[in-house]
């Protein structure tokens, strides 16, 4: 019931596609940087109790997947259903409370002592750690400014032709006729998540990409 290919926006933005991706303050990890004191429950939704935060370090992107889907099942996302937008994809993942509130919405202000509505965070804090969200430099950061970076790609990946890409498993649907195909003898990590069925965006040619392919028989 999620948007593949927002999901897929969101991890370009948070991980570059690199499953081992860990944020600097070393609390967040893997390619929608699951932070590390909230991972138990997402594991568990997941199918896989127990499993330790640091083992998604470990992990392909493929096998990261599952743990992704379970994050956003746990969000409002499903409840906005088909009408959420690229930006509370990334709300979902930034700061989840807040999916859904006006564009508006103040998040962090500079250098203020206030404190977040219903959070015990300081507006200024939250600015400190996401400056370069505001995105038009005034001193704020609003939902419209944490929206910024993904509806811009987003609106970029659409105006690119749809390429096939051949990945590891067999080939399932057939790509259109002159449509150009991407081969490699080790795929890509793009082509390895084309290989479940992902529409994404390409981080080696920041287009748009889709597969042609059915999953691997086990």
């Amino acid at each position: 019931g999620f948007e593949a290919s927002y999901i897929a926006a969101v991890i370009r933005l948070e991980s570059d596609f690199q499953a081992a991706a860990m944020n600097p303050n070393g609390k967040a990890l893997g390619l929608i940087q699951f932070w590390q004191d909230y991972f138990a429950p997402v594991a568990a939704r997941a199918g896989r109790p127990g499993t330790p935060w640091s083992d998604l370090a470990l992990m392909s992107a493929v096998e990261q997947l599952p743990f992704v889907i379970a994050y956003y099942q746990n969000t409002g996302l499903g409840l906005l259903g088909r009408s959420a937008t690229p930006t509370d994809y990334r709300m979902a993942t930034f700061m989840p409370a807040f999916l859904g509130k006006p564009p508006s919405t103040v998040l962090g202000q500079r250098d203020s002592q206030a404190l977040l509505p219903g959070t015990q965070l300081k507006l200024g804090t939250v600015y400190a750690q996401n400056a370069a969200l505001d995105s038009n430099h005034d001193g704020a950061i609003t939902i419209a400014d944490v929206g910024a970076s993904i509806e811009s790609l987003v609106a970029a990946a659409r105006l690119r032709p749809l390429v096939p890409v051949n990945g590891p498993a067999r080939t399932g649907t057939e790509p259109a006729p002159g449509a150009p195909v991407a081969t490699a003898a080790r795929p890509s990590p793009a082509a390895a998540l084309a290989g479940v069925g992902l529409v994404f965006f390409c981080p080696s040619c920041s287009g748009r990409c889709v597969a042609y392919f059915e999953r691997a028989e086990a």
